[in-house]
């Protein structure tokens, strides 16, 4: 870029992800350009790439003086992070991108997005039936900390190309009352029938010769009438039936007899039948408004999160991205994109494949015009590590949208011989 586009070291925009990597990044740059400055005051080089720089500008002194100049002026080098140049774009050019000047930037976000998930819980746990509340108990959400991990502690939130699937509706009030009131008719009889008859239904099982004894053990029915006995007497409502309840119902023991039997018959069977269906009712509309209410806390998330923000004047790195992303898709975004154009006039974006959608939607809306030079650098295999916030679907967009494709002839990351060991 220096010796063929003619431009100067600070027209050249560099960018890499970790901030670690950015000073070895300038110290690897600033060597690279003493190499090729000795490479052409000695007119030769062991290296391939210089040789062949030296063989195609055959005018040697002005490319000492452009290399020399680049050195001399490396300290204006445009090297940055992927953070630090969103907000140096947005604070340079403030009328453009809309930023605003005075703004905190915080690099965790976690206590903010704590307020938002305790004033979700508190809207709509606080007013839940005690039966929700336990089955959200029994579900892994016993507080509002465990819908922060829904939320990734905020890594899901502000990111414009995140798809929720499936998309679910809060139940209407009228479907869970009706179900609510379904299972507490059956669970107020089963309560009443066992409390009048449950040594009774005990010694029925124990004692009836049609039944398979491999699946109605005498030793286990005691046990099992003690774990209904508890279910039914229990302080703390639940809709959680004990283990083997499906047992005492009609349409087990029906299954349960030898060929040609007549099952056991007792009032409690059919109750218990009629239990069974209402609590799976009841819970298959509790597990709909969990998901429901976690679909929702995404949407409240992302408003409060970011009017939270604004009240107090902060912002934090992920917005640094999203915000410069918005101000080039906005009504600006042009005038803004040729601002950066004009500073640099060529980019090279290093680690390429920890990048996302709004990343990549940020260099490419400035560079990718096939006008402008765009190098985009990177490991495809590295493209897969999620957890890093890489997402191989974006490397692969961008790997199609290139106009050149170029890759290494030489693994330089194992041998062969430890491979086939």
């Amino acid at each position: 870029l220096l010796l063929e586009k003619n431009l100067t070291v600070d027209k050249i925009l560099v960018v890499t992800f970790p901030e670690a990597a950015t000073e070895d990044l300038r110290t690897r740059v600033r060597g690279r350009l003493r190499e090729a400055l000795a490479a052409f005051q000695q007119n030769q080089s062991e290296d391939k790439v210089l040789t062949d720089l030296i063989q195609q500008y055959t005018n040697h002194e002005e490319a000492i003086f452009r290399l020399s100049n680049a050195l001399r002026g490396f300290d204006e080098a445009a090297i940055f992070t992927i953070h630090s140049f969103c907000r140096q774009m947005l604070y340079n050019n403030a009328f453009e991108s809309g930023a605003l000047f005075d703004t905190e930037l915080v690099s965790d976000q976690t206590p903010l997005l704590r307020e938002v998930v305790e004033d979700f819980w508190r809207q709509y746990f606080y007013t839940a039936s005690s039966l929700f509340i336990t089955y959200t108990l029994a579900n892994g959400y016993s507080k509002p900390a465990n819908l922060l991990k829904t939320l990734n502690y905020g890594h899901y939130v502000g990111q414009p190309f995140l798809k929720i699937i499936p998309q679910y509706q809060v139940p209407s009030t009228a479907t869970q009352e009706e179900a609510l009131k379904a299972f507490y008719a059956a669970f107020t009889e089963a309560q009443q029938v066992w409390w009048a008859s449950s040594a009774a239904v005990e010694e029925l099982l124990v004692s009836d010769s049609n039944l398979k004894r491999n699946m109605y053990k005498e030793t286990s029915i005691p046990l099992w009438c003690k774990t209904i006995d508890s279910f039914l007497n229990a302080q703390m409502e639940s809709i959680a039936l004990p283990e083997k309840f499906e047992k005492f119902t009609s349409s087990v023991l029906a299954q349960s007899v030898k060929k040609g039997k007549v099952p056991p018959q007792h009032e409690f069977f059919d109750v218990g039948d009629k239990l069974v269906n209402c609590t799976r009712a009841l819970s298959n509309s509790f597990k709909q408004h969990l998901l429901a209410l976690k679909v929702k806390l995404f949407q409240v998330a992302e408003q409060s999160l970011a009017q939270k923000k604004l009240q107090r004047h902060i912002q934090s790195f992920d917005d640094l991205l999203i915000n410069l992303y918005k101000a080039l898709q906005g009504r600006s975004g042009e005038t803004l994109a040729n601002l950066i154009r004009s500073k640099y006039q060529a980019a090279l974006i290093d680690e390429f494949q920890d990048t996302d959608p709004v990343q990549y939607h940020i260099f490419h809306t400035m560079y990718g015009t096939g006008q402008h030079t765009l190098f985009l650098i990177g490991d495809p295999k590295q493209a897969i590590y999620s957890f890093r916030g890489a997402d191989i679907f974006t490397y692969m967009v961008a790997s199609r949208q290139a106009t050149y494709r170029h890759t290494l002839d030489t693994n330089w990351r194992s041998e062969e011989n430890l491979i086939a060991g």
